[in-house]
């Protein structure tokens, strides 16, 4: 059984689309990851202090992380205390963490993926599978995928979804 990390790709004004993007891992992956993954928050946060629980690598907070002065009324990044350069460095470190994991099972490989949503998507054609459930395949994810697996040496996974109305 794999296992799914999916995340959006947050607001962007007016836009009517955001991306899903996510990681698949294998079950028996899924511990040995998330400490290679630790390990490079455990890195970052050597000599600052604080608790690799308390920091989350999230691309935009590391890139951006706010200072509870810049933040009205909103709670501070973990991530502020340390420097912007070695936070840019721990982004680094976990695509390399990624990219260099070898699973368990070769045949069992992570992979990643997307999928550009349009929000205002409602669909009335009969698209079904084997079961009832109504699906589509998402020539942008293949792209997606194929340009995010090159940069990263990872095998994409063939996406297709089910359209929820």
């Amino acid at each position: 059984m794999y296992l799914l990390f999916v995340d959006e790709s947050g607001s962007h004004g007016g836009s009517h689309s955001f991306i899903l993007g996510g990681l698949a891992v294998h079950e028996q992956d899924a511990h040995p990851l998330a400490e290679c993954l630790d390990g490079v928050v455990g890195a970052a946060l050597a000599g600052y202090g604080g608790d690799v629980v308390d920091h989350e690598l999230h691309g935009a907070e590391l890139r951006n992380a706010k200072s509870p002065a810049s933040r009205a009324g909103r709670p501070s990044s973990p991530w502020a205390a340390i420097p912007r350069a070695r936070r840019l460095d721990t982004l680094v470190a976990a695509y390399r963490g990624l990219v260099e994991f070898r699973p368990v099972e070769p045949g069992f490989p992570v992979a990643l993926f997307g999928v550009v949503v349009d929000r205002r998507f409602r669909s009335s054609l009969p698209y079904s599978n084997e079961n009832g459930s109504r699906t589509r395949s998402s020539s942008r994810s293949s792209t997606f995928c194929s340009n995010a697996s090159a940069a990263l040496s990872i095998r994409p996974v063939d996406l297709s979804f089910t359209i929820a109305e």
